[in-house]
């Protein structure tokens, strides 16, 4: 498993978080840290892809996230099963968080969960085969001054033009804890997305 973590234009408070958590605390040295890059945020998760590959080769699958998400207890072998049994089903990515504008089109339940579809998964967090992230691959090139370009929209739209399914487990097992996007200024949906986060976590 390679472990992600982008991080875009963060002020040296949260680097050094993430750089704590990427060091001695690292789960076998899977997570790739990234800071103050500035090629967009399509650009900043092709080339951490790139990098991570250059430097830990690949895994079984390949896992993206941002850093200000909070990880419940046994999320990955909870993603990891559902995403295998979802599988078959014709999903190509799942998420264990999606934006709550992106509401299901289609349930399917499993032994572990449910899984539910979605016309577009935020990229928070997604899990894929390597074979996949080959074939639809690499997420459009956005403006490096702007964000919300939906560059993880038209990821999912290539993959739902190719015959098949993304979606996200439920209940979630990654919670956005972040509000306000890189610039300060709060993200759409900001008051849902304050809610939904856990008692005791921090959501700013």
């Amino acid at each position: 498993m390679t472990v992600i973590i982008r991080d875009d234009w963060s002020g040296r408070e949260t680097g050094d978080i993430v750089e704590e958590f990427s060091g001695k605390n690292a789960i076998k040295n899977r997570i790739v840290y990234h800071h103050g890059i500035r090629l967009g945020t399509g650009g900043a998760r092709n080339d951490v892809v790139k990098s991570s590959q250059m430097a830990f080769g690949r895994g079984d699958y390949l896992y993206l996230s941002d850093n200000d998400v909070y990880f419940t207890p046994g999320w990955l072998e909870k993603l990891t099963t559902c995403y295998e049994e979802a599988w078959s089903l014709g999903y190509r990515v799942i998420g264990a968080y999606n934006h709550p504008f992106h509401q299901p089109v289609m349930r399917h339940y499993s032994h572990h969960g449910q899984v539910h579809e979605v016309n577009a998964l935020a990229s928070q967090s997604m899990l894929m085969r390597w074979k996949v992230w080959d074939e639809f691959g690499p997420f459009v090139e956005t403006p490096i001054d702007k964000v919300c370009q939906s560059e993880d929209v038209a990821f999912s739209n290539k993959i739902r033009e190719a015959g098949y399914k993304v979606g996200v487990v439920s209940p979630w097992l990654v919670v956005n804890t972040g509000i306000t996007n890189s610039f300060g200024e709060k993200i759409p949906g900001w008051k849902i997305v304050k809610s939904q986060c856990p008692r005791g976590v921090i959501c700013e």
